[in-house]
């Protein structure tokens, strides 16, 4: 599993990525697990390996939207997931195709089911908008 944390700031208790890294080592599934500090530093690596982006929108240097949505285009089938307290930008991650959103003081047993969801359907090409998509018809 290759993943790449971009968040800012660490909510109360150990950082996203330990806190990531130990669902892992608990599950016994090997990971990568990379970061960058600001935006432009997300921008200029090569996520083609990556398997998931955890993203901060509050990233700083360039807008963290503006550089989701160049990433989205370099690397259209790359899971993402924003880390936010915000719920404006959680709307917003619909337009980058977001699969899901944390909010950064989940507690452990919400980040496992996160993760779980996120990870459960690595071999498919699921993507939020294919799931919203599912979801409506379920409705109708």
């Amino acid at each position: 599993m290759n993943l790449v944390i971009a968040c800012t700031g660490s909510p109360p208790g150990p950082p996203l990525k330990d806190r990531i890294g130990g669902y892992f080592r608990k599950k016994k599934i090997p990971v990568e697990i990379r970061e960058a500090q600001t935006a432009d530093e997300l921008v200029r690596q090569d996520l083609s390996g990556a398997d998931v982006l955890f993203l901060d929108p509050d990233l700083p240097g360039a807008d963290g939207f503006r550089g989701a949505e160049e990433i989205r285009r370099r690397f259209p089938d790359l899971r993402m997931v924003l880390v936010t307290d915000d719920v404006e930008y959680v709307l917003k991650g619909y337009e980058i195709e977001v699969l899901r959103a944390l909010h950064r003081t989940i507690s452990e047993q919400e980040l496992g089911g996160c993760l779980d969801a996120v990870f459960s359907g690595m071999g498919q090409k699921r993507r939020c908008s294919e799931t919203t998509r599912k979801e409506k018809e379920k409705k109708e």
